[in-house]
């Protein structure tokens, strides 16, 4: 986004503020969506807004999105947003040819809109091109030495972004085999327990996905008894944003608790038989093939 066209923007968002009599900090309130620095910058031009919080400035001004936009041509074409929603709405469950997929739809992305998208949504994408990269090679620098800025402000933050859960779940994934941080991953578990779901079903998904990988962790250590508390709060987080597809991949976790805590291969059974039931009903093939290859080392 190029100098012109920030402050255009930060010149609308300023006077439909203080039309509105609004000072900074009373437009902020509790600064947990948007800052009173970050707003002033917005609307001096010297800072990029993410489209997320374009979207929450537009709620609080009660105004269309567009009604910010206009003129400025940082409207991004329906193609955008449908390669968008292809990545991070279509798990890859670590297929080589998903993930290439999604690898070669970044790329897309960047000889396309390149120009257009604001900062944050650029960290996005080298997020998930650096997470689908180690899923496909199991070659990148750590993600507290790739990103190591955000990596500090990840630990600090009371509040979690869509960017934040992206870094959370590079470190996680990194994570899976070999040792890690103990410590660091409690205070990652409690920060994410503390966050609510939003209007951005993104954010939302990969809330989920925090636990989901976290999961993950835990059973790749075989440290099954902290399995309760990620599974309980994807359930929680699944009945509330009614994202279903997540539903298969907690069963399973569920049954690996009750197989190798709870000790009770029966319920683990039903579990194991509700989420391939499910994959099935998803039409998801590759789902469907994972839990079997899981049930089965699992003996179940």
């Amino acid at each position: 986004m190029n100098q012109a066209i920030k402050e255009g923007i930060g010149r609308r968002i300023r006077q439909a503020r203080e039309e509105r009599g609004l000072t900074r900090e009373e437009f902020c309130g509790t600064e947990e969506e948007l800052t009173v620095r970050q707003l002033q910058r917005i609307e001096l031009g010297k800072s990029q807004p993410s489209l997320l919080k374009l979207d929450y400035i537009a709620g609080v001004l009660n105004v269309d999105l567009t009604a910010l936009l206009a003129g400025d041509g940082m409207l991004l074409p329906d193609s955008y947003f449908r390669m968008k929603y292809r990545l991070f709405k279509i798990p890859s469950y670590s297929d080589p040819q998903r993930l290439d997929e999604k690898i070669e739809l970044i790329e897309t992305i960047y000889d396309h809109y390149f120009s257009l998208l604001p900062e944050e949504e650029l960290f996005t994408l080298d997020l998930l091109d650096n997470i689908f990269d180690y899923l496909r090679k199991g070659q990148r620098p750590a993600a507290e030495d790739s990103f190591a800025e955000a990596f500090k402000e990840l630990l600090l933050k009371p509040r979690y972004s869509l960017n934040d859960l992206l870094l959370a779940k590079f470190y996680l994934i990194q994570h899976h085999s070999g040792a890690y941080n103990k410590a660091l991953v409690q205070k990652m578990e409690t920060r994410a327990l503390k966050q609510e779901i939003s209007g951005d079903d993104y954010y939302n998904l990969e809330l989920i996905n925090f636990f989901s990988d976290l999961s993950a962790l835990y059973t790749s250590h075989a440290e099954y008894p902290k399995l309760d508390v990620p599974v309980k709060r994807m359930h929680d987080l699944i009945r509330e944003t009614r994202q279903d597809s997540m539903i298969p991949l907690t069963l399973m976790f569920e049954a690996k608790y009750y197989i190798y805590v709870k000790q009770c291969r029966n319920k683990a059974e039903e579990l194991y038989n509700a989420a391939v039931w499910l994959a099935e009903s998803f039409d998801d093939v590759l789902l469907k093939t994972k839990l079997i290859h899981e049930r089965k080392e699992d003996r179940v």
